[in-house]
């Protein structure tokens, strides 16, 4: 039984994605890039977790496509970000600085369909990437889980002093807490409440953090001021993050 539910998810999962994909190119606004993204986050974690228990059956091209298909979408997204951060912006009154945004969000948006139209899915990938002889136990999922929370807290430790390991770390965190209710779906009770919920807020922190990182990386690129809100709001996300999310 939790064979077939866990090929009933992704199987959902991959559709939704699938669907989403086809309308993101003619139609990459805030919302479908969003939704595809999230979709296509989900089925990253469910193929790492299938290559790792069974590694001669995935497919690194599906790999590929989706590092392709992410890399491309996040340029927009990162400006979509911005954008809604700076409309409750004081600064956001600048209506050249309004045009900037606006622009460049125009621009990726371009770029991105012109890569899509490139970009051709299948239907179905259960039988291509092995789902039907998968084995998926417990063990099998913990263990996982239990290697990705090994690998965030390396991530988290060393991040203070490199931006790009916080965000390789919030990827681990959203991974580990999806698997967390993937697990408690196909097998009962295996995480606690507030074990889940800890992984969660971790991973919403370190979102948080990402987001404000853009707007003052914006606010240096165009050399406007970076009022004092915006810098300690960044300061108190760093102190929490260093004080709250060292794995135990």
């Amino acid at each position: 039984m939790p064979v077939f539910t866990f090929i009933r998810g992704f199987e959902e999962h991959y559709t939704c994605f699938r669907l989403l994909f086809n309308e993101s190119v003619t139609n990459p606004s805030e919302e479908v890039i969003h939704r595809m993204r999230v979709e296509m986050k989900y089925l990253v974690t469910l193929l790492n977790l299938i290559e790792e228990l069974s590694p001669e059956t995935v497919d690194n091209d599906y790999q590929t496509t989706l590092k392709r298909i992410a890399k491309r979408s996040g340029k927009i997204r990162d400006w979509q970000i911005i954008k809604a951060l700076f409309e409750s912006h004081p600064m956001y009154a600048n209506i050249e600085m309004a045009e900037s945004i606006d622009q460049k969000i125009e621009r990726q948006q371009e770029k991105y369909s012109e890569f899509a139209t490139t970009i051709t899915l299948a239907k179905n990938i259960t039988d291509s990437i092995g789902l039907r002889q998968l084995t998926v136990t417990p063990e099998s999922v913990s263990g996982y889980i239990d290697d990705l929370r090994q690998r965030s807290e390396e991530l988290l430790k060393g991040g203070i002093e490199n931006r790009e390991l916080w965000h390789k770390a919030r990827h681990q965190l959203k991974r580990i807490y999806f698997l967390m209710n993937l697990a408690n779906e196909l097998f009962g009770k295996c995480f606690q409440h507030h074990e889940v919920a800890h992984y969660k807020y971790a991973e919403q922190l370190l979102g948080r953090w990402h987001d404000m990182t853009l707007v003052i990386d914006f606010c240096e690129n165009k050399q406007l001021p970076i009022c004092d809100a915006d810098s300690n709001l960044m300061a108190e996300s760093e102190k929490e993050i260093m004080n709250s999310l060292v794995m135990k």
